[in-house]
């Protein structure tokens, strides 16, 4: 995955924002694929 030296300075700045992206992310895909469809 190619991030730009904007995305890199963003992560850089916002570390705590990216770590609650990953966060959010991993807990939708868990609740999506424990849930019943």
């Amino acid at each position: 995955m190619y991030i730009s030296d904007k995305g890199w300075k963003f992560i850089q700045s916002n570390p705590n924002l990216i770590l609650h992206i990953v966060k959010v992310g991993i807990s939708e895909g868990r609740l999506g694929v424990e849930s019943p469809s």
